[in-house]
Protein backbone atom coordinates (compact mmCIF):
# COMPACT_ATOMS: atom_id res chain seq x y z
CA UNK A 1 0.00 0.00 0.00
CA UNK A 2 1.48 3.40 -1.04
CA UNK A 3 0.27 6.68 0.34
CA UNK A 4 1.66 10.18 -0.36
CA UNK A 5 1.12 13.12 2.00
CA UNK A 6 2.08 16.75 1.69
CA UNK A 7 3.63 18.64 4.57
CA UNK A 8 1.17 19.97 7.09
CA UNK A 9 3.26 23.13 7.07
CA UNK A 10 3.04 23.64 3.31
CA UNK A 11 1.04 26.71 2.43
CA UNK A 12 2.27 27.36 -1.08
CA UNK A 13 2.87 25.34 -4.22
CA UNK A 14 5.96 27.35 -5.03
CA UNK A 15 9.19 25.40 -5.06
CA UNK A 16 11.18 28.50 -4.26
CA UNK A 17 10.21 30.76 -1.39
CA UNK A 18 12.17 34.00 -1.50
CA UNK A 19 12.15 36.60 1.25
CA UNK A 20 14.44 39.36 2.39
CA UNK A 21 16.79 38.51 5.25
CA UNK A 22 18.48 40.80 7.72
CA UNK A 23 21.75 40.56 5.82
CA UNK A 24 20.14 41.33 2.47
CA UNK A 25 20.29 37.77 1.15
CA UNK A 26 17.26 35.96 -0.14
CA UNK A 27 16.08 32.92 1.88
CA UNK A 28 15.39 29.61 0.15
CA UNK A 29 13.10 27.36 2.21
CA UNK A 30 13.95 23.81 1.16
CA UNK A 31 11.05 22.33 3.16
CA UNK A 32 8.33 24.23 1.37
CA UNK A 33 7.21 21.58 -1.11
CA UNK A 34 8.19 18.38 0.70
CA UNK A 35 5.89 15.38 0.48
CA UNK A 36 6.18 11.98 2.13
CA UNK A 37 5.36 8.57 0.70
CA UNK A 38 4.52 5.47 2.69
CA UNK A 39 5.20 1.99 1.39
CA UNK A 40 3.84 -1.09 3.06
CA UNK A 41 1.06 -1.86 5.49
CA UNK A 42 -0.27 -0.61 8.78
CA UNK A 43 2.36 -1.31 11.41
CA UNK A 44 5.06 -2.25 8.90
CA UNK A 45 5.20 0.75 6.56
CA UNK A 46 8.32 2.71 5.61
CA UNK A 47 8.54 6.42 4.81
CA UNK A 48 10.46 8.19 2.06
CA UNK A 49 10.53 11.76 0.78
CA UNK A 50 9.22 13.25 -2.46
CA UNK A 51 10.16 16.64 -3.91
CA UNK A 52 13.20 16.87 -1.65
CA UNK A 53 15.43 18.22 -4.44
CA UNK A 54 13.00 20.02 -6.76
CA UNK A 55 14.06 23.38 -5.36
CA UNK A 56 17.66 22.93 -6.55
CA UNK A 57 16.92 23.54 -10.22
CA UNK A 58 15.04 26.73 -9.31
CA UNK A 59 17.98 28.03 -7.27
CA UNK A 60 20.43 27.24 -10.07
CA UNK A 61 18.19 28.99 -12.61
CA UNK A 62 17.58 32.01 -10.41
CA UNK A 63 21.09 32.58 -9.04
CA UNK A 64 23.27 30.98 -11.71
CA UNK A 65 23.00 33.80 -14.22
CA UNK A 66 26.39 34.62 -15.66
CA UNK A 67 27.99 31.32 -14.57
CA UNK A 68 29.65 28.99 -17.06
CA UNK A 69 28.81 25.26 -17.21
CA UNK A 70 31.49 24.28 -14.72
CA UNK A 71 30.36 26.86 -12.19
CA UNK A 72 26.73 25.81 -12.60
CA UNK A 73 27.63 22.16 -12.07
CA UNK A 74 29.62 23.09 -8.94
CA UNK A 75 26.70 25.13 -7.58
CA UNK A 76 24.29 22.28 -8.14
CA UNK A 77 26.63 19.77 -6.46
CA UNK A 78 27.09 22.06 -3.47
CA UNK A 79 23.32 22.46 -3.10
CA UNK A 80 22.86 18.69 -2.99
CA UNK A 81 25.60 18.35 -0.38
CA UNK A 82 24.33 21.23 1.75
CA UNK A 83 21.06 19.62 2.83
CA UNK A 84 20.44 16.64 5.12
CA UNK A 85 17.04 15.05 5.71
CA UNK A 86 16.28 12.95 8.81
CA UNK A 87 12.97 11.02 8.93
CA UNK A 88 11.77 9.78 12.35
CA UNK A 89 10.37 7.15 12.39
CA UNK A 90 11.25 5.84 8.94
CA UNK A 91 9.91 2.29 9.38
CA UNK A 92 7.43 0.18 11.38
CA UNK A 93 4.89 2.96 10.79
CA UNK A 94 1.21 2.63 11.71
CA UNK A 95 -1.83 4.72 10.89
CA UNK A 96 -1.92 7.75 13.18
CA UNK A 97 1.84 7.89 13.70
CA UNK A 98 3.37 11.34 13.45
CA UNK A 99 6.41 11.44 11.18
CA UNK A 100 8.94 14.20 11.75
CA UNK A 101 11.26 15.30 8.96
CA UNK A 102 14.16 17.42 10.18
CA UNK A 103 15.97 19.36 7.45
CA UNK A 104 19.48 20.57 8.31
CA UNK A 105 21.29 22.98 5.98
CA UNK A 106 24.92 24.10 5.64
CA UNK A 107 25.42 27.55 4.07
CA UNK A 108 29.21 27.50 4.32
CA UNK A 109 29.74 27.29 0.56
CA UNK A 110 27.22 30.00 -0.26
CA UNK A 111 28.74 32.94 1.60
CA UNK A 112 29.41 34.77 -1.69
CA UNK A 113 25.95 34.01 -3.07
CA UNK A 114 22.84 36.19 -2.94
CA UNK A 115 20.83 33.52 -1.14
CA UNK A 116 20.92 31.34 1.94
CA UNK A 117 19.20 28.02 2.61
CA UNK A 118 16.69 27.56 5.38
CA UNK A 119 15.80 24.19 6.88
CA UNK A 120 13.47 23.31 9.70
CA UNK A 121 11.10 20.64 10.90
CA UNK A 122 8.04 19.36 9.09
CA UNK A 123 5.51 16.86 10.42
CA UNK A 124 3.22 14.42 8.66
CA UNK A 125 0.60 12.00 9.93
CA UNK A 126 0.36 8.50 8.52
CA UNK A 127 -3.10 7.54 7.31
CA UNK A 128 -4.82 5.24 4.85
CA UNK A 129 -2.43 2.35 5.32
CA UNK A 130 -4.04 -1.03 4.70
CA UNK A 131 -3.94 -3.75 7.34
CA UNK A 132 -1.63 -6.59 6.45
CA UNK A 133 -2.80 -10.18 6.24
CA UNK A 134 -1.27 -12.28 9.00
CA UNK A 135 -0.62 -16.00 9.07
CA UNK A 136 0.79 -18.57 11.49
CA UNK A 137 4.07 -19.79 9.95
CA UNK A 138 4.07 -22.81 12.24
CA UNK A 139 0.87 -24.32 10.88
CA UNK A 140 1.96 -27.63 9.41
CA UNK A 141 5.44 -27.46 10.91
CA UNK A 142 6.45 -30.67 12.67
CA UNK A 143 9.49 -31.92 14.52
CA UNK A 144 10.64 -35.53 14.40
CA UNK A 145 12.96 -37.15 16.90
CA UNK A 146 15.55 -39.85 16.46
CA UNK A 147 17.91 -41.73 18.74
CA UNK A 148 17.59 -42.38 22.45
CA UNK A 149 17.29 -40.02 25.40
CA UNK A 150 19.39 -38.37 26.73
CA UNK A 151 21.09 -38.15 23.32
CA UNK A 152 18.10 -37.72 21.03
CA UNK A 153 18.20 -35.57 17.90
CA UNK A 154 15.44 -33.30 16.53
CA UNK A 155 14.72 -32.49 12.89
CA UNK A 156 12.26 -30.12 11.25
CA UNK A 157 10.36 -32.53 9.04
CA UNK A 158 7.99 -30.09 7.35
CA UNK A 159 7.15 -26.40 7.26
CA UNK A 160 4.23 -24.33 6.09
CA UNK A 161 5.93 -21.45 4.25
CA UNK A 162 8.75 -21.90 1.75
CA UNK A 163 9.54 -18.18 1.94
CA UNK A 164 10.74 -18.45 5.54
CA UNK A 165 13.57 -20.39 7.13
CA UNK A 166 13.24 -22.14 10.49
CA UNK A 167 15.94 -22.77 13.07
CA UNK A 168 16.02 -24.59 16.42
CA UNK A 169 17.82 -23.34 19.53
CA UNK A 170 18.65 -26.96 20.43
CA UNK A 171 18.60 -30.09 18.29
CA UNK A 172 20.91 -32.65 19.96
CA UNK A 173 21.41 -34.14 23.42
CA UNK A 174 17.65 -34.35 23.92
CA UNK A 175 15.51 -36.09 26.53
CA UNK A 176 11.75 -36.33 26.82
CA UNK A 177 10.39 -33.16 28.40
CA UNK A 178 13.09 -30.90 26.95
CA UNK A 179 11.84 -27.81 25.14
CA UNK A 180 12.97 -26.59 21.73
CA UNK A 181 12.31 -23.05 20.50
CA UNK A 182 11.85 -22.84 16.73
CA UNK A 183 12.33 -19.40 15.16
CA UNK A 184 10.94 -18.30 11.80
CA UNK A 185 13.26 -15.99 9.89
CA UNK A 186 13.45 -14.43 6.46
CA UNK A 187 16.08 -15.59 4.03
CA UNK A 188 19.31 -13.64 3.43
CA UNK A 189 18.67 -11.09 6.14
CA UNK A 190 15.59 -9.51 4.54
CA UNK A 191 13.64 -7.58 7.17
CA UNK A 192 10.08 -8.50 8.09
CA UNK A 193 9.00 -5.14 6.63
CA UNK A 194 10.55 -6.10 3.28
CA UNK A 195 8.94 -9.53 3.55
CA UNK A 196 5.60 -7.87 4.18
CA UNK A 197 6.03 -5.53 1.21
CA UNK A 198 7.05 -8.41 -1.07
CA UNK A 199 4.42 -10.98 -0.12
CA UNK A 200 1.61 -8.82 1.26
CA UNK A 201 1.42 -10.83 4.47
CA UNK A 202 3.17 -11.01 7.82
CA UNK A 203 3.81 -13.86 10.29
CA UNK A 204 1.59 -13.47 13.34
CA UNK A 205 4.34 -15.07 15.49
CA UNK A 206 8.00 -15.78 14.85
CA UNK A 207 8.72 -18.29 17.64
CA UNK A 208 7.10 -21.47 18.88
CA UNK A 209 8.13 -23.87 21.63
CA UNK A 210 7.94 -27.63 21.19
CA UNK A 211 8.25 -30.25 23.93
CA UNK A 212 10.26 -33.36 23.16
CA UNK A 213 8.24 -36.54 23.54
CA UNK A 214 8.17 -40.09 22.34
CA UNK A 215 11.93 -40.72 22.50
CA UNK A 216 12.94 -44.14 23.73
CA UNK A 217 15.30 -43.58 26.65
CA UNK A 218 18.27 -45.41 28.05
CA UNK A 219 17.57 -46.56 31.60
CA UNK A 220 19.46 -44.40 34.09
CA UNK A 221 18.86 -46.41 37.29
CA UNK A 222 17.83 -49.88 38.35
CA UNK A 223 14.43 -48.72 39.63
CA UNK A 224 13.42 -47.67 36.10
CA UNK A 225 13.73 -51.23 34.76
CA UNK A 226 10.37 -53.05 34.97
CA UNK A 227 10.26 -56.09 37.22
CA UNK A 228 9.01 -58.18 34.33
CA UNK A 229 12.19 -57.44 32.36
CA UNK A 230 14.33 -58.12 35.43
CA UNK A 231 12.76 -61.56 35.67
CA UNK A 232 13.33 -62.22 31.96
CA UNK A 233 17.01 -61.33 32.27
CA UNK A 234 17.37 -63.51 35.36
CA UNK A 235 15.72 -66.45 33.61
CA UNK A 236 17.90 -66.03 30.53
CA UNK A 237 21.06 -65.75 32.63
CA UNK A 238 20.28 -68.88 34.64
CA UNK A 239 19.29 -70.84 31.54
CA UNK A 240 22.58 -69.92 29.85
CA UNK A 241 24.54 -70.86 32.97
CA UNK A 242 22.80 -74.22 33.41
CA UNK A 243 23.27 -75.06 29.73
CA UNK A 244 27.01 -74.41 30.05
CA UNK A 245 27.16 -76.62 33.17
CA UNK A 246 25.46 -79.43 31.29
CA UNK A 247 27.92 -79.12 28.39
CA UNK A 248 31.16 -78.45 30.21
CA UNK A 249 31.16 -79.87 33.75
CA UNK A 250 32.40 -83.39 34.32
CA UNK A 251 29.78 -83.76 37.03
CA UNK A 252 26.88 -81.43 36.05
CA UNK A 253 24.69 -83.08 38.64
CA UNK A 254 26.92 -81.47 41.25
CA UNK A 255 25.30 -78.04 40.75
CA UNK A 256 23.37 -77.34 43.93
CA UNK A 257 22.16 -73.75 43.51
CA UNK A 258 22.64 -70.49 41.64
CA UNK A 259 21.33 -67.56 43.66
CA UNK A 260 20.86 -63.97 42.44
CA UNK A 261 22.58 -61.67 44.95
CA UNK A 262 21.72 -58.37 43.25
CA UNK A 263 22.83 -56.09 40.48
CA UNK A 264 25.53 -53.66 39.44
CA UNK A 265 24.19 -50.98 37.11
CA UNK A 266 26.59 -48.77 35.14
CA UNK A 267 25.74 -45.56 33.31
CA UNK A 268 27.98 -42.82 31.82
CA UNK A 269 29.19 -40.11 34.15
CA UNK A 270 28.69 -37.70 31.26
CA UNK A 271 25.21 -38.20 29.81
CA UNK A 272 26.26 -36.45 26.60
CA UNK A 273 28.94 -39.00 25.90
CA UNK A 274 28.96 -41.35 22.95
CA UNK A 275 29.95 -44.32 25.14
CA UNK A 276 28.92 -47.69 23.81
CA UNK A 277 27.25 -49.53 25.35
CA UNK A 278 25.43 -46.69 27.03
CA UNK A 279 24.42 -48.67 30.09
CA UNK A 280 25.21 -52.10 31.55
CA UNK A 281 23.41 -54.31 34.03
CA UNK A 282 25.34 -57.08 35.79
CA UNK A 283 23.30 -59.83 37.43
CA UNK A 284 25.54 -61.17 40.22
CA UNK A 285 25.16 -64.79 41.36
CA UNK A 286 26.47 -67.05 44.08
CA UNK A 287 27.03 -70.59 42.80
CA UNK A 288 27.17 -73.60 45.14
CA UNK A 289 28.18 -77.04 43.87
CA UNK A 290 29.73 -80.32 44.82
CA UNK A 291 32.43 -82.37 43.15
CA UNK A 292 33.30 -85.92 44.10
CA UNK A 293 36.99 -85.09 44.20
CA UNK A 294 36.93 -81.84 46.23
CA UNK A 295 33.54 -81.84 47.91
CA UNK A 296 31.46 -78.68 48.28
CA UNK A 297 32.65 -75.38 46.79
CA UNK A 298 31.28 -71.85 46.24
CA UNK A 299 32.17 -69.14 43.73
CA UNK A 300 30.64 -66.02 42.17
CA UNK A 301 29.41 -65.47 38.64
CA UNK A 302 27.71 -62.77 36.57
CA UNK A 303 25.74 -62.23 33.38
CA UNK A 304 25.80 -58.77 31.80
CA UNK A 305 23.11 -57.23 29.59
CA UNK A 306 23.55 -53.83 27.95
CA UNK A 307 21.73 -50.93 26.26
CA UNK A 308 18.58 -51.30 28.33
CA UNK A 309 16.00 -49.02 26.72
CA UNK A 310 12.73 -47.70 28.14
CA UNK A 311 10.05 -47.29 25.47
CA UNK A 312 7.41 -44.59 25.32
CA UNK A 313 4.62 -47.08 26.06
CA UNK A 314 6.18 -47.98 29.42
CA UNK A 315 7.74 -51.24 28.28
CA UNK A 316 11.43 -52.06 28.21
CA UNK A 317 13.65 -53.31 25.41
CA UNK A 318 16.70 -55.51 25.98
CA UNK A 319 18.38 -57.86 23.54
CA UNK A 320 18.39 -61.01 25.68
CA UNK A 321 20.55 -62.82 23.15
CA UNK A 322 23.33 -60.28 23.63
CA UNK A 323 24.95 -61.09 26.97
CA UNK A 324 28.38 -61.41 28.51
CA UNK A 325 29.61 -63.94 31.09
CA UNK A 326 32.97 -64.14 32.92
CA UNK A 327 35.92 -64.61 30.62
CA UNK A 328 38.26 -65.67 33.42
CA UNK A 329 38.42 -68.75 35.61
CA UNK A 330 39.07 -69.22 39.31
CA UNK A 331 40.41 -72.22 41.27
CA UNK A 332 37.67 -73.87 43.31
CA UNK A 333 39.72 -76.82 44.57
CA UNK A 334 42.57 -79.28 44.09
CA UNK A 335 42.93 -82.99 44.53
CA UNK A 336 45.76 -85.56 44.19
CA UNK A 337 46.58 -86.95 40.77
CA UNK A 338 48.60 -89.93 39.59
CA UNK A 339 51.75 -87.83 39.41
CA UNK A 340 50.76 -84.17 39.86
CA UNK A 341 48.06 -82.42 41.86
CA UNK A 342 44.90 -81.75 39.87
CA UNK A 343 43.16 -78.37 39.88
CA UNK A 344 39.44 -77.75 39.38
CA UNK A 345 38.45 -74.44 37.76
CA UNK A 346 35.17 -72.59 37.35
CA UNK A 347 34.27 -69.59 35.19
CA UNK A 348 33.89 -66.83 37.76
CA UNK A 349 35.50 -65.41 40.91
CA UNK A 350 36.42 -66.73 44.33
CA UNK A 351 35.01 -63.64 46.07
CA UNK A 352 32.72 -60.69 45.43
CA UNK A 353 35.52 -58.15 45.75
CA UNK A 354 37.30 -59.66 42.76
CA UNK A 355 34.10 -59.71 40.72
CA UNK A 356 33.32 -56.09 41.66
CA UNK A 357 36.83 -54.97 40.74
CA UNK A 358 36.58 -56.58 37.30
CA UNK A 359 33.05 -55.42 36.51
CA UNK A 360 32.95 -51.98 38.14
CA UNK A 361 36.29 -50.62 39.33
CA UNK A 362 38.00 -51.07 35.96
CA UNK A 363 35.35 -48.78 34.38
CA UNK A 364 34.92 -46.26 37.17
CA UNK A 365 36.68 -43.52 35.16
CA UNK A 366 33.81 -43.38 32.63
CA UNK A 367 30.82 -45.00 34.33
CA UNK A 368 28.95 -44.25 37.53
CA UNK A 369 27.52 -47.30 39.25
CA UNK A 370 24.64 -48.40 41.42
CA UNK A 371 24.71 -51.61 43.43
CA UNK A 372 22.03 -53.75 45.09
CA UNK A 373 24.43 -56.58 45.96
CA UNK A 374 24.56 -57.20 49.71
Amino acid sequence: MKKTLRSLAAVSALCLCVSASACGKKSVNVTENLEIKFNGYDGYATASLLNSTDWISNVVTTYGEGMDMTQLAMLEANLYDAVDFDIVPAEDISNGDEITVTVTVDNTKFEDQKFQLEGGTVTFTAEGLEEVETFDPFTGLNLTYEGFAPNGTAYISSSSDANLSFSMDKSTGLSNGDTITVTAETYTGVSMEEFCAQYGKMPSVTEKTFTVEGLPAYASEIAEIPEEMMQKMDTQAQDVFKASVAREWDEPEGLQSITLLGHYFLKPKDINTELSPFNKLYLVYEVKANNSNIGDFTYFYYTRFENIILLDDGTCSVDLSNYTTPGNSCVVGTYPGFIFENTLYADGYNDLDSLFNNCVTTQIDKYAYESTVK
